[in-house]
């Protein structure tokens, strides 16, 4: 028998899920749709296209893994699948059970060995200066949280990553004023087209290095440059703390 077609609710969740995959790909190309199986916990990425094609359905189980994979919140995914997990009353017990076991078992709370939280902090920078201090953001209402995996894929090492909230839209539309840049400081290396954070006389600022000439500017994604004008980035003014390694968008 052929599939029953999705419904137009299960369509739109789709769509949302590719559209956060597509975002994400955008500031991390290394995302592909087998590495986001293997954050997932899927053996291959059969599954993942099928899902970001609408063509199987969404369940809970699957929106609680690409939340945790992708760095966003299941609502964002599904709002009618993420509504399940603040139903009240529910008389089928067994239901609440295999319900309560599901978010036990993905909740945005890491859990040791699985799941690994990236720190949200505000960066606290001198002009001229390397090396910086941090002030932990404690915000439990959006923590960013990552399979172990993901780590290991990308060789990253979590003490060495950081969570930085980005103000403005000098870097729009690769990322917006209000998303969350993910920032490796194990990784300061200049390489032209990558983005960076840098501490720029003193100020943390968010910015696409580009080599030109010979010399090393500060760009902006933004077109308008009457606005946003390439700076020059030298040594002293301009210090690398370290490559954005992956924008969480603000949907």
């Amino acid at each position: 028998m052929p599939a029953k077609p999705l419904s137009s609710e299960q369509l739109e969740d789709a769509a949302r899920l590719d559209r956060i995959f597509l975002a994400r790909k955008e500031a991390d190309p290394s995302l592909t749709q087998e590495a986001l199986a293997h954050a997932c916990g899927w053996k291959t990425q059969g599954s993942v296209n099928q899902y970001l094609k609408g063509k199987i359905p969404l369940n809970l189980p699957a929106i609680l893994k690409f939340a945790h994979a992708l760095g966003v919140q299941p609502h964002d995914i599904s709002p009618s699948l993420a509504g399940m997990l603040g139903a009240g009353e529910d008389s089928r017990a067994g239901k609440k059970a295999t319900l309560q076991k599901i978010v036990d078992s993905f909740s945005v709370k890491p859990v040791e060995g699985e799941f690994i939280q990236i720190r949200r902090v505000r960066l606290k920078l001198s002009a001229g200066i390397t090396g910086f201090v941090t002030d932990e953001v404690l915000d439990d209402t959006r923590p960013i949280t990552y399979r172990k995996e993901w780590f290991i894929a990308h060789g990253y090492t979590a003490e060495k990553l950081i969570a930085v909230d980005v103000g403005g839209k000098s870097m729009w539309p690769t990322i917006d004023d209000g998303d969350t840049a993910i920032v490796n400081t194990a990784d300061t290396k200049l390489r032209s087209g990558k983005i960076y954070a840098v501490n720029f006389n003193g100020e943390a600022v968010i910015k696409t290095l580009v080599r030109q000439n010979g010399m090393w500017f500060l760009a902006s994604d933004n077109p308008d440059k009457r606005t946003y004008p390439n700076q020059i980035c030298s040594d002293g003014s301009c210090i690398i703390v370290g490559r954005v390694v992956q924008a969480i968008k603000e949907f």
